[in-house]
């Protein structure tokens, strides 16, 4: 069985990444299983891990030289015009190019980047196979009236196409779903990884900065308010370092792949989670991966604290003045921070994850 898989690298958030790798190793080393995962990327290449090949196509929306895509959406942003989906031709194109001769049983839309949603559906169509999309989040539960209408056509035109359609609990709905048994619910997994004790590690922040509900001056007033004994790195496409007052315990980079995060996470002193204010509707999914480095979690932002950190033994609150002095007291008084997190997360085992992709594959 051939599975196609738009969405990972690139374009897609590292927590969108780490969730589509770690969830589809699940199920890679099962019989006739042969897995694909598709995506833009200019760090990493082409290669093959645990059954699943990864072919990357150049990421132009990224890319720092002069190109009609990266002009074309900086036109529409700065003139207040749609940007949706756009690039999912460019996608198209190449995996029409890249998979000509090949044939796949499914192709796979994961929701974190629009344009690879539409990308999927269009290769799936033309090539008529079965297609499956994941939402890990919803693409209209953060637009105003108008985006939303416009979201919401396609989301229908998805929906009606799709064999399956995998919605977590966590961060999506389907407002329009009506009784067609296709739609899979589902609690995002934790992966557990191992982690290491480093008291003299810096406190990480990886993600991307929205105006509107999550703002940067949100983590720059966090740094100030910590001080400069501890050392902070950002890693995001868009934090503008001339809106603050970047310290030399502060170093920011561009946005990496999932893996090299996660090894940025295992050996950081804490993790960083920004989340959507008043926003409450949607949570970031990055939590989930924050919580399998069993690591002390800082949430900024947050209206309530979310459901899935309730009953986290690290979490911290980022307004607390003392959430310095707390996470090295906790360093200083514990050797190691283990504890069981499938018994304090029964509905995120991912062998419940891994028996919904068996029946969405038909096994």
């Amino acid at each position: 069985m051939k599975i196609l898989v738009f969405g990972f690298g690139g374009q897609s958030t590292a927590a969108v990444s780490y969730i589509l790798k770690n969830s589809f190793k699940l199920i890679s080393n099962e019989p006739d299983f042969d897995i694909t995962f598709f995506g833009c990327s200019n760090n990493n290449v082409d290669h093959q891990d645990s059954n699943i090949k990864y072919i990357f196509i150049k990421d132009k929306f990224n890319s720092k030289s002069f190109n009609f895509y990266r002009f074309n959406r900086k036109l529409r942003y700065i003139t207040k015009k749609d940007t949706l989906c756009l690039g999912w031709k460019y996608v198209f194109k190449k995996a029409k190019k890249l998979f000509k001769n090949e044939h796949f049983d499914y192709v796979v839309g994961a929701s974190g980047s629009f344009m690879y949603m539409e990308a999927a559906y269009n290769f799936a169509t033309q090539k008529r196979c079965n297609f499956v999309s994941i939402y890990f989040d919803s693409f209209t539960n953060k637009t105003g009236i108008v985006d939303k209408i416009k979201r919401l056509t396609y989301e229908k035109k998805w929906y009606e196409c799709a064999s399956n359609v995998l919605i977590s609990y966590d961060d999506a709905a389907l407002p329009f779903a009506d009784t067609r048994r296709i739609v899979k619910e589902f609690c995002v997994p934790i992966f557990k990884k191992d982690h290491v004790m480093s008291k003299n590690g810096e406190y990480v922040y990886g993600g991307i900065f929205y105006d509107a509900f999550r703002p940067q001056n949100i983590l720059d007033s966090f740094i100030d308010r910590v001080g400069p004994n501890e050392r902070f790195s950002i890693y995001s496409t868009n934090y503008k370092k001339e809106k603050s007052k970047t310290k030399e315990n502060v170093s920011v980079h561009n946005m990496v792949d999932a893996d090299s995060f996660g090894e940025i996470c295992k050996n950081s002193k804490a993790i960083i989670v920004l989340g959507n204010g008043e926003n409450t509707i949607s949570s970031p999914s990055k939590i989930m991966s924050a919580l399998s480095f069993h690591k002390p979690i800082i949430g900024l932002n947050f209206k309530d604290i979310p459901i899935a950190l309730k009953n986290y033994p690290l979490y911290f609150d980022g307004d607390d003045p003392e959430v310095a002095l707390k996470i090295n007291n906790l360093y200083s008084n514990n050797r190691n921070f283990s504890f069981d997190l499938y018994n304090l997360y029964k509905d995120r085992d991912p062998q419940l994850f891994k028996d919904i992709l068996l029946t969405t594959f038909g096994k």
